[in-house]
């Protein structure tokens, strides 16, 4: 089994603040960029041509990396400190798990950001 040893202190810092603002940024960012690539895929009737999709995956790896520290944190975040009633924790559990593309920085924007736990630590 895979241990993180991401720790209270570490969750609700301010340097954890500081990073996942910018994760959840590259998140949505990840998520045009996707989706644009997709439709200039679809709308070209030459297909896109190499360099092109070359340059697009060298510009969709801040975009992965963030999703993926800002994923394992509002996960943790989730697991140890959102202490909300179960049917809420039961939606946020479908979105972070079935909305992988932005369920994480919507979670993070509307919970995370908005949590007791974090104007208790400051």
């Amino acid at each position: 089994m895979l241990y993180l040893p991401i720790t209270r202190n570490w969750i609700l810092s301010r340097r954890a603040q500081r990073v996942y603002f910018p994760c959840a940024i590259l998140t949505f960012y990840l998520f045009v960029l996707f989706l644009a690539g997709r439709t200039a895929a679809m709308v070209s009737s030459q297909g896109i041509s190499p360099v092109t999709m070359m340059l697009l995956r060298l510009f969709l790896w801040p975009g992965i990396i963030g999703k993926a520290v800002l994923a394992v944190g509002m996960w943790y975040f989730w697991f140890n400190f959102d202490r909300s009633h179960w049917m809420i924790k039961a939606f946020w559990f479908v979105l972070l798990f079935l909305g992988l593309a932005v369920g994480a920085a919507i979670y993070y924007v509307l919970v995370y950001r908005r949590s007791a736990a974090l104007e208790a630590d400051s």
